[in-house]
C-alpha cells in the first residue's frame, strides 16, 4: 500500500478516505433482506420485530436462532468507532440506509444533509 492509503474497514481495500466515526458492520442487505422475509412470512409488520419499538415479548414464537442473530447485528450496526472506510462502502451504506430505514427516520426538519458525493 502507498504511504498516504489506509485499509478500509468494511472491505480492507486502500482508500486515502478520512477516519469517520462509523459502526463495525455497514448495513448487510443479506440480513435487512432475512428481516423482511420473516415478517412477510409471519404477516406482521417490520417494526413489530425490528425497532425502537418492537417487543419481542408480543411475537409467537420468535426462534432462539433468530434472536440471536438480530442481537449480534444490532450491536455491530449500533456500536460506532472511529474508522477508515472508503468511499463505495460509505455510498453502498447510504443506499441501504435510504432504502430500508430512511422512511421510518427520515430527517424531519431536514436539517441534516449526507452528500455521498463530497466523499468522492
Amino acid at each position: 500500500m502507498g504511504r498516504d492509503l489506509k485499509s478500509s474497514a468494511w472491505c480492507h481495500k486502500p482508500t486515502s478516505m478520512p477516519e469517520v466515526f462509523a459502526a463495525e458492520t455497514p448495513l448487510l442487505e443479506w440480513f435487512e433482506e432475512k428481516i423482511d422475509k420473516y415478517c412477510n412470512d409471519k404477516g406482521i409488520d417490520r417494526k413489530q420485530l425490528w425497532g425502537v419499538d418492537s417487543d419481542w415479548n408480543e411475537l409467537d414464537e420468535l426462534p432462539e436462532i433468530l434472536e440471536a442473530e438480530l442481537l449480534t447485528y444490532d450491536q455491530l450496526i449500533s456500536t460506532v468507532t472511529r474508522k477508515t472506510i472508503c468511499s463505495p462502502c460509505l455510498r453502498d451504506d447510504q443506499k441501504l440506509w435510504i432504502k430500508y430505514y430512511h422512511k421510518d427516520f427520515g430527517d424531519p426538519d431536514d436539517d441534516l444533509e449526507i452528500r455521498i458525493e463530497d466523499l468522492k
